[in-house]
């Protein structure tokens, strides 16, 4: 006996365990290639072995694989026949089940038999990774309500492979309520439960419109799985209203307050709107009315006037746009156009009108030349000008205009623009330019401006550049003024990037305080996470600084700011925490930075209330902060109530606030009967002459149901063709309606159609075509009555093909017999007469059809079956002398 020491075996037992997983016998090896892997559920998996036959004679090998429960082979190895020192590689495929459990699984490759101790083998481990799956399935909602309650079923499945929580949560498009039952459930993988949602229904439903119910699943333990389900049901109202056939003005009131600690109770009311004062007019008018201004406006295909608080506008040089009170006409006729402006404007005196007047034509559909004058009060001289303008082909746009102020002084002043631009494909560019002597428009000293802007896209980069050059706009004569703007932008799907700067040069004598600098830049990125997330940051640097002497500029500010904001999805908005860090620039040097922060966090509770809450401080060691909410919920009726607050300290330890509360109110005022509409009124009875309730009636986008009595109305219908349709399947599985559905109903304007129904159980028809045993093969028999012998076989009638027709109440239905069925069945039929005929078809004309044509007479509900027998017409025999007998044709 041979002693091994315990430290030996321990070391030997170690070597075993470290070597791979390679097995040989009688000297054939197995080594396998990859011998571990980490895949998914539902994944392939491609096994690769080495074999290696260094036996003296041939090895016949049979690979056979042991794998865990509920694997699959997919493409299995095949036998292998090694001469002697040959080797080979062997693969086979195998699939990981999809409620495979997370965890190690080991595969063995053996050859020969796996109980067979040192059989040639080879062991993979094969570790699946955790996955968290979600199925979600609607099973059951009704396709439509009548002002009840109703369920709707979801199926929960986890379809990962390692256990998990789920949140169920409910909510529907009206807000009239939901209850969710259970709201959580554990489940195993391939575990489902079912979620049960009882849904309320609005009250007082006045016309046909769909409730979306909205379900959503999602983990508790990991936030980016979730899925969710929506079912719409259509709720159908008991009765439409009245104000269905009046016309209506939409008006809108708004009530707001706002308080101040340091002001008086602010109140605030606002009527606006806009439609029109017949049903059948296409004049548009527009209300704005509040504590400080009013507006009212009507305007048609060509025309339009508008009194009260507005904005003015003739022409670039006449009135580029002002604000003002009077009034505004304008007026289209062909080719020409007019506008007429009398108006007082908010920065002049408050006894000073102003008028003008344009007149223009249409030189092309892109393009027109025009008039303008203008009367200011008190010159009674004008100021006049004339423009064209407009496009040159698709891609050229111009513009023109020369004017002159004859109420300058001492003398007229001039003025002149023009501006070209062109919009390609891959660039644009733009080119303008605008000059005004002194006195024009009351200006005291000259004045130029020129503009120049360009674009294009470089790849995948797009940039876009502009320059504004002043002369003589400012209080002195010799004032002038620079500005350029470059702006840069481009990335991919998931991040976008832009790069800019602005650089504003201005100088005004007349102000004293030297020549202003003003150079900024900035670079911005945007990121695209998944599932919703994103996050952006950026830098920016600001300098301003003061010429003080020739030669010699004074920086007066420099800063470099950093601002970086993450927004993170939640089921109820978002929640999106920014930073701010900002640091002076001393001589080039970075100073002491300031740091920001904040949060913000919007939310959306149901379809009907949302807001938002931003906290946020300047500077985290300073006192000062702000804080602001705003909210907005939405009642029945459109009705809404909004809110917002405003706490913030300053920097002198001051701590102030604003609240604002305001209701908007949607009003609809009733301007008379619609001129163009008819109602459409009828009742529907059962066969017994009974009224029946609750039946949905259908006409074109309305729908309806039947009162107590059965009566169903529809108050506004436009006058021409409408259908009515009714749906008799919801008083019984085979009941009928006469007249029956769709029904085309003319609405005269003005009147009531009237329309009556009847429900009924319908009647049926069976037709069962019936083949005798003997009608391919009967006897022939001679006059005397010996029989004398069978007559010539024939094929069984060939019925396929054959048609059976029903006529009756101004329809025709068909049917084909079929041999393998030879029955055929007519449902949904009125009470009265019916025609029935039977037409052969391919039927050989030595078989009658009996009967070939009937009259049935149906009561409601009544179901008759009819048979139809195929019958050999008789034949003759004939004898031939030393011959057969032969049939003879009939």
């Amino acid at each position: 006996m041979v002693f091994i020491p315990f430290w030996l075996a321990t070391l030997l037992l170690a070597a075993a365990v470290a070597l791979p997983d390679v097995a040989s016998a009688a000297s054939v090896t197995v080594f396998p290639m990859g011998a571990s892997r980490e895949v998914g559920p539902r994944e392939t998996v491609t096994l690769v072995v080495h074999v290696e036959n260094a036996l003296d004679g041939v090895a016949e090998l049979t690979p056979v694989l042991s794998l865990p429960p509920g694997w699959n082979i997919v493409l299995p190895p095949e036998k292998l026949r090694l001469e002697p020192g040959q080797s080979t590689v062997q693969t086979a495929v195998i699939v990981v089940p999809a409620d495979a459990p997370a965890g190690d699984y080991t595969v063995t490759w053996h050859y020969g038999d796996p109980a067979v101790l040192g059989s040639p083998q080879a062991r993979f481990n094969i570790r699946v990774r955790p996955v968290g799956r979600l199925g979600v399935t609607l099973i059951s909602a009704p396709r439509y309500t009548i002002g009840e309650p109703y369920t709707v079923l979801v199926q929960v499945q986890n379809t990962g492979n390692v256990p998990d929580e789920f949140i169920f949560e409910a909510d529907e498009s009206t807000d009239a309520g939901t209850t969710i039952r259970p709201q959580r459930a554990k489940l195993e993988p391939g575990e489902s439960v079912t979620v049960e949602v009882q849904v309320q229904v609005p009250r007082d439903i006045t016309e046909a419109q769909t409730q979306s119910v909205y379900v959503l699943v999602r983990s508790a333990t990991d936030p980016d799985l979730a899925a969710d389900v929506t079912a719409e049901v259509e709720l159908i109202p008991s009765a439409l209203s009245e104000r269905l056939a009046y016309h209506f003005f939409p008006l809108t009131v708004r009530l707001a307050g706002t308080v101040r600690p340091d002001e008086d109770f602010q109140f605030h009311w606002e009527l606006w709107g806009a439609g029109t004062l017949r049903d059948d007019s296409s004049t548009l008018w527009t209300l704005l009315f509040s504590r400080d201004s009013s507006y009212i406006a009507a305007s048609g295909d060509d025309w339009r006037v508008a009194a009260g608080n507005q904005w003015f506008y003739l022409s670039s040089l006449t009135e580029s746009g002002q604000g003002g009170v009077g009034l505004d006409t304008s007026l289209r006729a062909g080719r020409w156009s007019a506008q007429v402006v009398h108006y007082q404007p908010y920065e002049e005196d408050g006894n000073q009108w102003w008028s003008g007047a344009r007149v223009g034509y249409l030189l092309s559909p892109g393009a027109d030349v025009s008039l303008q004058y203008l009367w200011r009060a008190p010159s009674p001289q004008p100021l006049w000008s004339v423009s064209s303008g407009g496009l040159l082909g698709t891609r050229w746009e111009y513009g023109i205009e020369f004017g002159q102020d004859a109420a300058a002084s001492p003398g007229p002043a001039a003025a002149h623009s023009a501006r070209v631009s062109y919009l390609g494909s891959q660039s644009s560019w733009m080119l303008g330019y605008e000059e005004q002597e002194s006195g024009f428009r009351g200006r005291p000293h000259p004045a130029v401006v020129q503009r120049v802007g360009f674009g294009t896209v470089l790849g995948p980069v797009q940039l876009f550049a502009h320059y504004e050059d002043h002369a003589g706009t400012g209080r002195a004569s010799d004032s002038t003024a620079q500005y350029t703007q470059l702006n840069l932008w481009g990335g991919t799907q998931s991040t976008i990037w832009s790069a800019g700067m602005t650089h504003a040069r201005e100088n005004d004598p007349a102000t004293g305080s030297g020549e202003r600098r003003q150079p900024e830049a900035h670079l911005n990125l945007f990121h695209s996470l998944r599932n919703g997330h994103m996050f952006d940051h950026g830098l920016t640097w600001e300098r301003e600084e003061r010429v003080v002497s020739p030669g010699f500029a004074q920086v007066q500010d420099e800063e470099l700011a950093y601002t970086a904001r993450y927004r993170w999805p939640t089921s109820y908005g978002s929640f999106a925490p920014f930073v701010r860090l900002r640091s002076p620039l001393v001589s080039g040097e970075l100073g002491s930075p300031t740091i920001g922060a904040g949060v913000q966090v919007n939310f959306q509770l149901g379809s009907r209330f949302n807001g938002y809450i931003v906290m946020q401080k300047n500077d985290v060691q300073s006192s000062s902060y702000r804080l602001a909410l705003g909210s907005r919920y939405t009642f029945a009726g459109d009705k809404v109530l909004e809110l917002s607050a405003t706490q913030w300290r300053t920097p002198r330890d001051e701590t102030l606030y604003r609240v604002t509360a305001g209701l908007r109110i949607p009003l609809s005022v009733p301007l008379g009967r619609r001129s163009n509409t008819g109602a459409v009124q009828g009742r529907i009875v059962d066969e017994e002459g009974q009224p029946v309730s609750g039946v949905i009636v259908r006409l074109s986008n309305w729908a309806v149901t039947t009162d107590a009595d059965g009566v169903y109305r529809f108050p506004a219908v436009p006058e021409g063709t409408a259908y009515l349709v009714v749906a008799p399947e919801q008083v019984g599985i085979n009941y009928i309606s006469a007249p029956a559905t769709p029904l085309p109903v003319e609405v005269v304007r003005g009147e009531t159609a009237g329309h009556d129904f009847q429900l009924m159980p319908a009647a049926s028809v069976r037709v069962d075509v019936r083949v005798p045993a003997d009608a391919a093969n009967h006897q022939a028999t001679a006059a005397n009555g010996i029989l004398l012998g069978s007559a010539l076989q024939t094929a069984p009638p060939a019925i396929d093909g054959m048609v059976v027709e029903l006529r009756g109440n101004g329809t025709v239905m068909r049917q084909t017999v079929l041999s393998d069925n030879p029955s055929v069945t007519f449902r949904y039929l009125y009470p009265g007469e019916w025609y029935l005929t039977v037409y052969r078809m391919g039927l050989s004309e030595l078989y009658a059809i009996q009967p070939q044509q009937a009259i049935l007479s149906l009561e409601a509900g009544e179901h008759q079956d009819v048979v139809v027998n195929i019958a050999p017409l008789p034949r003759l025999v004939r004898f031939l002398d030393g011959g057969d007998v032969q049939v003879a044709t009939p």
